[in-house]
């Protein structure tokens, strides 16, 4: 078993360069920091700190929002459409979520044919027994950057709850 030395109490003011003694100081600094004189150094320092911490929090919660600028720029987004509807649709390619996921309203309004399943939906914020519609087998088109375009098939999970987004390629696709 280690030993480790006990905390001296210091009482007295070894060292000669301080001119208060130890609980005279510690005083002042509690005095400064809980309250500075206004307009001094450790003020404007303190102010500054909450100010910056304030605005780091303003940032974090603006980037958290989905499809805003700030997200767009570190997300990544293409267009796909279903055949032989020829309107596209906007998808987040995401390798975090495992399987590919279109929302009810996009399967609804195309009139494609959903197949029931009896899926849990598990997020990071909770589980749901109804979001999930079922799932489908479908060709899609993928639209490139450049103007190209591709054809591909894969399984989507049909979901109520995709917080704003129409589509999600997932790892799977991938």
């Amino acid at each position: 078993m280690m030993k480790f030395p006990r905390p001296r109490i210091l009482l007295e003011n070894e060292y000669p360069d301080l001119t208060d003694s130890q609980p005279e100081l510690f005083h002042d600094m509690v005095t400064n920091f809980v309250h500075p004189k206004p307009e001094s150094s450790i003020d404007n320092y303190i102010n500054s700190t909450v100010e910056f911490l304030k605005n780091q929090q303003r940032q974090k919660q603006l980037s958290a929002k989905l499809n805003n600028v700030n997200l767009a720029n570190n997300l990544f987004f293409v267009y796909l459409t279903l055949p032989p509807n020829k309107e596209k649709i906007k998808c987040l390619v995401d390798t975090g979520a495992s399987n590919s996921l279109l929302h009810s309203s996009i399967a609804n309004k195309l009139k494609i044919p959903i197949e029931p399943a009896n899926i849990r939906l598990a997020t990071a914020t909770g589980t749901s027994d109804t979001a999930i519609s079922g799932t489908v087998h479908i060709p899609f088109i993928l639209h490139a950057d450049s103007g190209s375009t591709t054809e591909f098939c894969t399984h989507f999970i049909v979901s109520s709850k995709l917080n704003g987004l129409d589509a999600i390629l997932g790892a799977k696709f991938c």
